[in-house]
């Protein structure tokens, strides 16, 4: 799992449209209460306090657990 998601990609997770998630984004700096950083043109969500924010587990439930194999 990558340390940072897209805003289009948390559009997605919130159940809401991309355009009024970076009218979120530029308005407040943030989404759901979580820092937007800004790399070069692009804007990226630190993945791990936005799904928490959310009530997601930190890893998908698709993901394996690395350090115990064979458990989902």
């Amino acid at each position: 799992m990558s340390a940072t998601i897209t805003i289009c990609r948390a559009a997605e997770m919130m159940g809401i449209s991309r355009g009024l998630a970076y009218s979120v984004v530029a308005r407040d700096g943030e989404l759901c209460g979580v820092p937007v950083l800004h790399v070069g043109r692009r804007l990226l969500i630190p993945a791990a306090p936005f799904r928490e924010v959310l009530g997601l587990d930190a890893k998908r439930p698709t993901e394996p657990d690395v350090e115990n194999p064979g458990v989902k």
